[in-house]
C-alpha cells in the first residue's frame, strides 16, 4: 500500500505510468479485508497478469520513495523494526503531516477508491482514515513504542541526510521537523506547530 502511494505520487510528478499504479491501488482497496491462505498466493498476485506488477517494480526501482522509507530505514537499523511494519505505522502520520500540500493527490486516490467528499481536504482525510482502519484490522499498531527520545536526534539527522533533497515529496522537512515526526510515530507527541493541523 505505502509503495503504491509513493509510486502514484512519483507517476504524477515524473514520467511513469500513473494509470497502472492507480489500478493497483484500486485493486488493493477492493480486496481489503480479504484473507488469503498461503496456497492462494497466485490469487494475491493476479493483478499482475497484464504486467502491472512488473510495471510497478520498474517504476519503484527507478525512483526514490520518500520520508516514510527514510524514517523506516533508521528504525530498522537501530531497533530491528521490520521495514514493512515500520512503513505501515509511519505512512498515515506522514500523510497527515503533509497537510494541504498532499490534499489534491490524496483526494484523487480517494475518488479512485470510491470515497465521496465535499473538498479535497475531506477526501484526503477519508483516505488517511482508511489507511488507519486497514492497519487496525491487520493488527498493525498506530505507534511504535521502541523509539527512545535520546535516539531521535541521530535518527532524524540520518533520515534528513537520506531524504533531502533527493526524495520527491510534496513538502521538504529538516531534521528538527523529522524529529517531530519520530515523536508522532512514537506516540509521544501530537500534530503541532511544525505541521499543518488540518488533518490532526
Amino acid at each position: 500500500m505505502k509503495d503504491y502511494y509513493d509510486l502514484y505520487y512519483l507517476a504524477n510528478k515524473f514520467d511513469f505510468n500513473g494509470a497502472t499504479l492507480t489500478e493497483a491501488l484500486k485493486k488493493t482497496f477492493e480486496n481489503r479485508g480479504h484473507h488469503f491462505a498461503v496456497e492462494q498466493f497466485d490469487q494475491v498476485m493476479a493483478f499482475g497478469n497484464k504486467g502491472e506488477t512488473s510495471a510497478s517494480g520498474v517504476a519503484f526501482t527507478r525512483s526514490y520513495v520518500g520520508y516514510v522509507h527514510g524514517i523506516a530505514h533508521s528504525l530498522g537499523g537501530l531497533y530491528g523494526t521490520p521495514h514493512g511494519l515500520a512503513n505501515a505505522v509511519i505512512l498515515p502520520h506522514v500523510l497527515r503531516a503533509y497537510g494541504p500540500a498532499a490534499h489534491a493527490k490524496l483526494a484523487e486516490l480517494a475518488r479512485v477508491c470510491g470515497f465521496e467528499g465535499a473538498s479535497d481536504a475531506e477526501l484526503a482525510g477519508a483516505f488517511i482514515d482508511w489507511v488507519d482502519e486497514m492497519n487496525a484490522k491487520m493488527g498493525i499498531p498506530a505507534h511504535l513504542d521502541c523509539i527512545r527520545e535520546e535516539d531521535i536526534p541521530t535518527m532524524a539527522a540520518h533520515a534528513d541526510a537520506e531524504s533531502n533533497p533527493l526524495y520527491p515529496v510534496p513538502v521538504l522537512w529538516d531534521a528538527s521537523e523529522l524529529a517531530c515526526l519520530y515523536r508522532l510515530v512514537a506516540g509521544s507527541a501530537t500534530m503541532g506547530a511544525h505541521f499543518s493541523p488540518a488533518l490532526s
